[in-house]
């Protein structure tokens, strides 16, 4: 387990430096309207890996450890992949006519919105396809070196293109899917090399493909689920790139973009330490295993949850003089409010594990539903009054606690849940001096100050939080890493990449 949170924090730190460059890049050298358009390009392309491609990606991570041991993965995501290109085609194709009819993303012209949607969506399920499956399978290592790969390439072509041929959204985003493209090919040749490591060449041959009737019946609530879940969380910039313009979708959307990507470098080593565990603990037929490995998974991750997001609340104008480029300083209530959001967010994804454990996910539908009704009507509403930048975020976490509530208690029905536990009482209180920060708020316009600051508080959160975590963590070793494959042999979902 050290060695792996180890590599994994290790990974974790690179992602998070590359993060923390490319937001500062992307306002510094972009105009609020391109990365308006930015964040438009992505609630598009959320909507459709959300909807069409997260929920066989679930499908695929709970048959990953089967198929890898019957040696029959290669052949399996070959199948998938004829499906990954009718989604591309059919996507494409979508926000062609969306640009030309409704005027979504009127600035970027048809072609090249459709074009650069279409080409990220196929890319980067690729890409995600394939390496975050190294860590399932155990081989930190590989899922470490491509994902950073991935990243820094990402980054120099974004940079490349976006000084040689245009400051435009388009461009930085083309510099992505052009290392998602290189990067994938290259895995995809280490994958196969792996998975020939898990059984002898004369293994006898793998079950026969499921039904597609059986498959679908996994995947069509989990898809309905996360249209929902888009609704949620990313509709709302749809309705204010209609109704306010790029470029207050612009100033919005990086505080929550920042919120949502510092959320999305933490949640990545949760699930990746923990995920891996908790799929493995779930595979037997045995219900109270199930509920033990939920509740251990639990535990750990929603105290630590409700701590980043405290931590950030407080830190918002400090993090925001630090991470985005002067003209969106004044953007740091978005990132206090996104950071609650993005709380609600996690924490949903934690309950939701009891619906996959359990072969349920119909029942995740009446939560999403809640949210998104709360979330798109209330961004309607609330973006035509004149206190918009104020009832927007309000809006959006509301729609977070209502989705949480809603998942609670259906979750309950399914399994016997401890959510309210002693480990979440001490993570608050240990959150609690975070709260002196802000007495130093007349100093946030100081960059070294701001820069101390932030590294003081942070370095508390993190030893806070690893010392909180270190009995939790030796007692899931004592009892879950007996069954859990060698360590030597992964968040939106539709979020934001920069």
């Amino acid at each position: 387990m050290n060695r792996d949170f180890l590599i994994l924090s290790t990974g974790r730190i690179i992602q998070s430096a590359i993060g923390i460059v490319s937001i500062r890049l992307l306002t510094s050298l972009l105009s609020p309207a391109e990365v308006g358009n930015y964040y438009l390009i992505f609630a598009v392309i959320g909507f459709c890996t959300l909807t069409f491609i997260s929920p066989l990606g679930f499908y695929m991570n709970r048959k990953l450890h089967g198929w890898a041991e019957h040696r029959i993965a290669v052949s399996r995501y070959k199948r998938l992949h004829h499906y990954l290109l009718l989604v591309f085609i059919l996507s494409f194709f979508a926000v062609f006519l969306l640009n030309k009819t409704v005027g979504i993303g009127g600035s970027l012209g048809a072609l090249q919105f459709a074009l650069i949607t279409g080409l990220f969506l196929y890319l980067s399920t690729c890409n995600q396809a394939i390496i975050p499956a190294f860590n399932m399978l155990g081989r930190r290592i590989h899922f470490v070196v491509f994902m950073a790969l991935t990243l820094c390439l990402g980054l120099l072509f974004s940079i490349l293109l976006v000084e040689l041929v245009s400051r435009s959204a388009f461009y930085w985003v083309l510099g992505q899917v052009i290392a998602l493209g290189v990067v994938a090919i290259i895995a995809w040749f280490y994958f196969g090399e792996v998975l020939k490591s898990y059984s002898p060449t004369n293994t006898v041959s793998g079950p026969e493909p499921e039904p597609i009737r059986q498959i679908f019946s996994f995947i069509w609530p989990l898809g309905l689920t996360f249209f929902f879940m888009w609704g949620q969380n990313l509709s709302y910039r749809i309705i204010v790139e209609k109704t306010a313009g790029l470029e207050f979708l612009g100033m919005l959307g990086v505080g929550f973009g920042i919120a949502a990507g510092m959320a999305a470098a933490m949640e990545s080593v949760v699930q990746q330490l923990y995920f891996p565990l908790f799929y493995d603990g779930i595979n037997t037929s045995d219900p109270v295993r199930r509920t033990q490995a939920w509740n251990s998974m639990a535990k750990a991750t929603l105290p630590l949850y409700a701590a980043f997001a405290v931590m950030v609340s407080c830190l918002s104008p400090f993090l925001m003089k630090l991470l985005a480029g002067e003209r969106f300083h004044a953007s740091y209530l978005f990132l206090l409010c996104g950071a609650w959001v993005e709380f609600f967010r996690m924490s949903n994804n934690i309950l939701a594990g009891v619906a996959h454990s359990e072969m349920q996910t119909r029942h995740l539908v009446k939560s999403y539903f809640a949210g998104a009704s709360i979330a798109a009507g209330g961004t309607f509403l609330a973006v035509q009054h004149p206190d918009r930048a104020t009832l927007i975020p309000f809006v959006l976490i509301l729609s977070g606690l209502a989705t949480v509530s809603v998942m609670y208690f259906d979750m309950r029905k399914l399994m016997r849940l401890h959510v309210f536990t002693k480990e979440l009482l001490f993570s608050i209180l240990l959150s609690l001096p975070f709260l002196a920060a802000i007495f130093l708020y007349p100093y946030q316009t100081d960059m070294y100050v701001a820069s101390g600051i932030v590294f003081a508080f942070g370095a508390y959160f993190l030893f806070s939080q690893y010392k909180l975590n270190q009995d939790i963590v030796s007692g899931r070793k004592k009892s879950a890493l007996p069954e859990v494959i060698p360590a030597d042999s992964s968040g939106a979902q539709g979020r934001d990449s920069v």
